[in-house]
């Protein structure tokens, strides 16, 4: 990436920042303890974590729980064809640009950005409040939120006077500081890896045309593409797309084209949405992405799960409890067009109970021959989503993972903390992953 395309993506992100409140939706020593901080512009909801050059961590994590045009939906209803009305007269914003973009945060920092006229969402009553959560739908990947209408206002584009365009241009900035009394890197802590230092996590763009899936009656389509610069590239990068900042030159700060996908929606029973292109990994309840994740360290786990598929899922709602979905990918996180890719089967199987307290969300992704290839987890994934009350949820996720990868999964989550032996599994021929795993076992205690 050139200095003015990374100049261009921080900028715009700083100027694309989210509202406050308006849309919800290792080598070295690591024996020590650190004590994380969060500063995010522009997000209810900082996920940030830490790296630096001493250290190479996963390519890949999972994020499957958290689709961005679902937790894009808010509870603020929208018109069906996902376009805003308009303000009274006393709030509408006036003057140039940066003037109404100041007034925007005011009223949204106030409570008194005006809300949208009423629409009906489509299947069961939202199960959470949103705010304070993330989303108010339980979450699925590979899809939209198939029957909730578009609720989003953002900021540029009401001071652009295109709050009423369904194509739709925002963003964030995260970063994060921490404590901690390690010398080199905070590892095995996934994410927030750097220790005592201010690091920017995440500066992302979105451009986005949401399918309208409040109708049930005519074909619709929808797009989405994501820059994403920053620290967490590490986690997100899939081999293929610009991998070489991570796996030859061990970047520090890096870009990713993290999503680009289409998506064709169809009036099949409930709603029929393909998506095609590189997508979220569909299991999972941990979230990437700043807005989707109040956290900022993820769990050990979470470091080698699958990030993103390349591929095609196909999301049918059977009615309002029930969707199913059914997909090949050329693996998790790799490009079709490398080495490792590797025809891959996803189906999952999705149920809430008629109260929507309860949802059931079973996945095996990935499924293969399960040879060793770049991150080729064979996942079988389980989460049960259980509404306590509207303060307390909780998420269950007993999965797991098989074959190959996950006999030697542990050694990878080291190698992937060092730089010389990343760059030696990238190189390294394909059918000799296992061999690289065995023989790095005693180096990387």
């Amino acid at each position: 990436m050139g200095k003015w395309a990374v100049t261009f993506v921080v900028l715009a992100a700083a100027l694309l920042t989210l509202p406050l409140y308006g849309q919800q939706t290792a080598s070295g020593d690591s024996a020590g303890t650190d004590v994380p901080v969060n500063q995010v512009a522009g997000v209810t909801n900082p996920t940030m974590a830490a790296l630096d050059s001493g250290a190479v961590a996963a390519p890949s994590s999972s994020q499957g729980g958290a689709d961005p045009q679902q937790t894009a939906k808010q509870q603020t209803p929208q018109p069906a064809n996902g376009q805003s009305p308009a303000a009274p007269s006393d709030q509408a914003l006036t003057g140039n640009l940066f003037y109404r973009l100041a007034q925007f945060y005011s009223q949204d920092w106030a409570g008194t950005k005006p809300a949208g006229s009423s629409v009906t969402k489509r299947g069961l009553p939202a199960a959470l409040n949103s705010p304070p959560f993330p989303f108010s739908d339980w979450t699925y990947g590979g899809a939209p939120d198939i029957g909730a209408p578009d609720g989003n206002t953002y900021p540029l584009m009401s001071a652009l006077n295109l709050e009423n365009s369904r194509t739709k241009v925002y963003g964030w900035l995260a970063g994060s500081f921490n404590f901690s009394t390690s010398a080199q890197n905070n590892f095995p802590v996934s994410y927030d890896i750097f220790p005592n230092k201010i690091e920017l996590n995440q500066a992302v763009v979105y451009v986005e045309h949401l399918a309208d899936t409040v109708q049930n009656t005519h074909f619709d389509y929808g797009y989405h593409v994501t820059g994403f610069y920053g620290i967490d590239y590490r986690f997100t990068t899939a081999k293929g797309y610009f991998s070489e900042q991570l796996l030859l030159s061990n970047k520090q700060y890096g870009f990713d084209p993290v999503l680009e996908y289409f998506d064709l929606y169809f009036p099949v029973k409930d709603g029929l949405n393909i998506r095609i292109g590189r997508f979220l990994s569909v299991p999972g309840i941990e979230a990437q992405l700043a807005p989707n994740n109040y956290n900022m360290t993820h769990s050990l786990l979470y470091t080698i799960d699958p990030f993103t598929d390349t591929g095609a899922i196909a999301s049918l709602r059977l009615n309002k409890q029930w969707m199913i979905q059914a997909g090949i990918s050329c693996s998790h996180d790799v490009a079709c067009w490398t080495e490792d890719r590797r025809a891959s089967g996803i189906f999952c199987l999705n149920y809430s109970t008629t109260s929507n307290n309860d949802n059931f969300y079973g996945c095996v992704n990935g499924i293969n021959d399960g040879r060793y290839a770049y991150n080729n987890l064979q996942e079988y994934d389980f989460t049960w989503y259980h509404k306590l009350n509207s303060k307390c949820i909780w998420g269950l996720r007993p999965g797991t993972c098989m074959n190959a990868m996950c006999q030697t999964s542990p050694a990878m989550f080291s190698i992937r903390s060092n730089q010389k032996w990343a760059q030696m599994a990238h190189s390294v021929r394909l059918g000799n992953y296992a061999a690289l795993l065995r023989s790095t076992q005693s180096l990387i205690t």
